[in-house]
């Protein structure tokens, strides 16, 4: 008699595989450990496989006394800083990351490693849940990557920093620790709100020297907000995207450079979201290829709600929040999956290669993006400057556009023209046109 207990282990693993996709919850899967032996042996590999936690739910999980057990197990480790969640009594946020770079050396076989926080730079910052994560906890998640580790995310603001020049901040240096590994990793992305080319190569003696990077494949770098530092500018209240984004672009044009191997189909972007000085209801979303040396600029406009309007090169207009239009302009290189995980994309893609198959039960997650009829559709009172000025004049009035050569590093925000015969509006609306009679 055939019983599911027949079923080779080809099968039966691609059952617990379906099962996972069909329910990221893992709560199927629990049920398939108690099944038998044989399925509890199939399906633990799958269930720790990715694991992916907000705050509370990495709490539970480091306090598992079967945690050890399962570690050979982890391929991708997500870690998602949400700060909306209420702290873990006895615990704070920073302990339990501290909690989680002594677990990481031993995930021997992690492949995948993701740190994202969701704080916004506004934020209250007098609370233990709004502050922003220690640069020293940051270190300590990024030394203790063990050496399998390929992939690697920090998308956060870590709250200090070192400072050659004043001695004000501290000697635990995020670029540092991100430069030691980047030497080995294939899928890098890092979005912080202090950066410097030592992420890329050292300095000694007044000379850059970057270092070498042969395994690379994709590589995002993006100033976090609008007011991105530089880590060793003399001034701490000095804010300048402008300066920190001509130092990255340019230790990154010579960390390309010397890749004595080259890097043939590789993706190296740096990307930032920049404010019009003139006009601040405009902004620019640039995504700079440094191999193929184009800057790609996207016109973005609130849609005066949580949301913003960008303009793509061929005219159409897409509205979502920032973080999606982030991995937009980013290229789409880092995704999320169902269940929560964050992966590089070309991981996906590959899945069905074995040395990517630990991301073959991971179900990419279409961001959240709306058509402009779509959204308007849905939102009739919420709209942009530039619909309503095009839809008096009759004309197209934003486009983005491609800069390459030189001079595709030094890129000016786009601005909404004003047609003859009409002008802007005063204070609020300044960027409403009116007739110029």
């Amino acid at each position: 008699m055939v019983t599911i207990d027949s079923l080779p282990n080809e099968i039966l693993v691609q059952v617990v595989l379906e099962v996972r996709r069909g329910n990221p919850s893992d709560t199927d899967l629990l049920h398939c450990l108690l099944v038998s032996r044989r399925w509890h042996g199939a399906t633990v590999p799958v269930l720790y496989g990715n694991i992916a936690f907000k705050n509370l739910d990495l709490n539970r999980f480091l306090q598992r006394p079967s945690l050890p057990n399962c570690a050979d197990y982890v391929r991708s480790f997500t870690i998602r800083v949400r700060r909306s969640e209420t702290p873990m009594p006895g615990a704070t946020l920073e302990q339990m990351l501290d909690m989680a770079s002594i677990l990481l050396p031993a995930l021997k076989n992690l492949k995948s490693f993701s740190l994202t926080d969701d704080m916004q730079l506004d934020t209250n910052l007098h609370t233990d849940n709004s502050r922003p994560v220690s640069s020293h906890v940051v270190v300590a998640l990024v030394n203790a990557l063990p050496s399998s580790c390929q992939s690697m995310e920090l998308d956060v603001v870590p709250r200090d920093r070192r400072n050659s020049h004043t001695g004000w901040g501290t000697t635990h240096h995020v670029c540092d620790s991100v430069r030691r590994v980047l030497r080995r990793m294939r899928d890098v992305r890092i979005r912080l709100w202090w950066m410097c080319p030592a992420l890329f190569g050292t300095t000694r003696g007044g000379a850059y020297t970057p270092i070498s990077a042969p395994h690379l494949k994709t590589l995002v770098v993006s100033p976090h907000g609008f007011r991105a530092l530089l880590c060793d500018s003399q001034d701490p209240q000095f804010m300048n995207l402008r300066s920190t984004w001509a130092s990255i672009t340019s230790a990154l044009e010579r960390f390309v450079e010397a890749q004595s191997q080259g890097l043939g189909d590789a993706k190296i972007h740096a990307v930032k979201i920049q404010k019009s000085s003139i006009n601040s209801v405009c902004k620019t979303g640039v995504r700079t290829d440094i191999l193929a040396r184009k800057s790609f600029l996207y016109p973005l406009q609130s849609t005066k709600q949580d949301h913003f309007m960008i303009r793509q090169h061929d005219e159409r207009d897409l509205v979502s929040a920032i973080p999606s239009i982030q991995t937009m302009l980013e290229g789409n290189l880092w995704v999320n999956t169902v269940g929560g995980a964050r992966l590089p994309a070309r991981v996906l893609k590959a899945s069905t290669k074995a040395e990517f198959e630990f991301a073959i039960s991971c179900v990419p997650q279409a961001p959240e993006m709306y058509t402009a009829d779509e959204w308007r559709t849905q939102n009739p009172e919420h709209s942009t400057w530039v619909w309503e000025n095009e839809a008096a004049t009759g004309l197209k009035l934003l486009s983005g556009k491609v800069v390459e050569g030189e001079g595709y590093l030094n890129v000016e925000p786009i601005l909404e023209s004003t047609p003859r015969g009409w002008k802007r509006g005063r204070h609020y609306y300044a960027s409403r046109l009116e007739r110029d009679d």
